[in-house]
């Protein structure tokens, strides 16, 4: 179930291809780029790009196998890249269920801290600016 419920959370905030990689990765616990690669049968440059972005938000995490990298003993950067495993972080997904919970207390503080004028008028303003990406 929890395994769905993550799926779901990183599909609505990062799109299909995100969510396909990440539940790859939950459900082998670690991979490697090129296990990715493999499984998923995608371009490399896609596979770096949703792990970018999923980097970014700590949705995964990587580590290195080798502590320290073997760089006197690798012939190339394909040889390093073996040394890292990704992991999908379930913590950090999780947390993004408090966002939503986070961004209606901020407003209800904020609707007592301002008069109804102001506070409806910096909502609109913001649904704009939502609605315009």
């Amino acid at each position: 179930m929890s395994e769905s419920l993550i799926q779901h959370l990183i599909r609505e905030d990062f799109g299909d291809t995100c969510a396909m990689v990440a539940n790859l990765i939950l459900q082998n616990g670690e991979l490697s780029l090129v296990e990715i690669i493999g499984q998923t049968k995608l371009p490399f440059e896609e596979i770096r790009n949703v792990l970018v972005v999923l980097i970014k938000h700590n949705i995964i995490v990587f580590l290195n196998k080798a502590n320290p990298p073997n760089v006197d003993q690798a012939k190339g950067p394909a040889d390093l890249i073996e040394d890292f495993v990704y992991r999908v972080s379930v913590k950090d997904v999780l947390y993004r269920l408090r966002f939503f919970i986070f961004h209606i207390n901020f407003l209800c503080i904020l609707r007592i801290r301002i008069d109804s004028q102001r506070f409806f008028i910096l909502l609109a303003g913001t649904t704009a600016v939502l609605a315009k990406q």
